[in-house]
């Protein structure tokens, strides 16, 4: 089966889109 391997890549797209956001969202509050 290769569903499993596929939501492992959902969670990690998922996982670095919040990542991303974090990040600019300190950025912002840096500034």
């Amino acid at each position: 089966r290769k569903i499993h391997e596929d939501e492992l890549n959902d969670m990690k797209d998922y996982l670095s889109q919040c990542q991303q956001e974090q990040e600019s969202f300190i950025d912002y509050k840096s500034t």
